[in-house]
């Protein structure tokens, strides 16, 4: 019975992080990260925006939300209503959106 009990401890140890593991993978996934427009316009190892022209194209498109979180799943995009704090991020990792009444992104700001 002892025995039983041990291998069942240590398999929970090793089975949590392979879990975890393959959560945080997927969830990159989901959320696009790999997405071909980010590739263009975020710089990689972080979630900033560095290529502006193409980013200011990309919205003068006017995106849906879905489409922006798809393109730049990356970037935090902070909509109208939306509660967030006023720290200062020089890295354009958060985009501030203006919305129309269609639900299409038409302008906004990083901040």
């Amino acid at each position: 019975m002892e025995k039983m009990i041990r291998i069942a401890l240590v398999a929970l140890l090793v089975a949590a992080p392979l879990t975890a593991a393959a959560q945080t993978g997927s969830s990159h996934a989901a959320r696009g990260v790999q997405g071909s427009n980010r590739a263009l316009a975020v710089s990689p190892g972080s979630c900033g925006v560095t290529d502006l022209v193409s980013f200011n194209q990309f919205i003068a498109g006017r995106p849906t939300i879905s489409a922006f979180q798809a393109a730049y799943g990356c970037l935090h995009l902070v909509l109208p209503g939306d509660v967030s704090t006023r720290e200062i991020r020089t890295d354009n990792s958060r985009y501030f959106a203006e919305v129309d009444s269609f639900g299409r992104i038409v302008g906004g700001d990083f901040q």
